[in-house]
């Protein structure tokens, strides 16, 4: 680029910035809680650039926008949600990150994983990797992707407390399963991967073990 280019660049980008400073101190507004007195706005507006592409509405609700709208409603119906909650065990291990946490007495009592319309019916928890994850906090996991079950959702939120979560029954008659077996197998499979990403060692070893015990009992 030549040194008349260069400089003529360099007045567009410093006009630019010019401008968006003059929005950035000019945009506050005269408000009568303020007295009159004009308030400051703590944002920054920046000038559109040139450009030919253009946004058009979606056909359809992503799953920002079930999780916005979720948000919401938990928040005004006075539940203490949290959005991005993230866990990690280390700086190694990159641990999880939940689309909404419900919190009761300052400790996680539900994680709710949201979903697109389109996504959800499509998504099992109990046969993913993530799925398995996200349940050995030893909370309620809600899968959630249409917002007209939000009253199925509160319901279970109220009583959430109390409710009893029922345990797969372990005795001959679900060792002669062979579909049971099928499961658990996955199951603890994935248990291994989980505790592998979380630089759990010994407890992956020892979910291995298991893992191919219950597989000699497939055989």
């Amino acid at each position: 680029m030549g040194w008349k280019n260069w400089h003529d660049q360099a007045q567009k980008i410093s006009q630019v910035e010019t401008k968006e400073s003059q929005i950035d101190t000019e945009i506050g507004m005269l408000s009568p809680q303020s007295g009159g007195r004009r308030k400051q706005i703590k944002m920054q507006i920046y000038e559109a650039l040139n450009s030919t592409q253009k946004l058009h509405l979606p056909d359809r609700d992503t799953e920002a926008d079930i999780q916005a709208q979720l948000f919401a409603k938990l928040r005004k119906d006075g539940f203490n949600v949290k959005v991005g909650v993230t866990w990690a065990i280390s700086r190694k291990n990159s641990g999880c990150q939940f689309d909404l946490v419900i919190f009761k007495d300052k400790m996680a009592s539900v994680i709710i994983e949201v979903k697109s319309p389109f996504e959800g019916p499509q998504t099992n928890l109990d046969e993913s990797h993530q799925g398995l994850k996200y349940r050995s906090f030893g909370l309620p996991v809600v899968l959630f992707w249409d917002m007209k079950d939000y009253s199925a959702l509160k319901e279970f939120l109220n009583n959430s407390e109390t409710k009893e979560i029922s345990e797969p029954k372990h005795g001959e008659e679900a060792v002669k399963n062979p579909e049971y077996l099928k499961r658990l197998h996955r199951a603890l499979d994935i248990a291994s991967m989980s505790a592998y990403d979380l630089g759990l060692a010994e407890l992956e070893h020892d979910l291995e073990q298991k893992r191919d015990f219950i597989k000699g009992l497939m055989i």
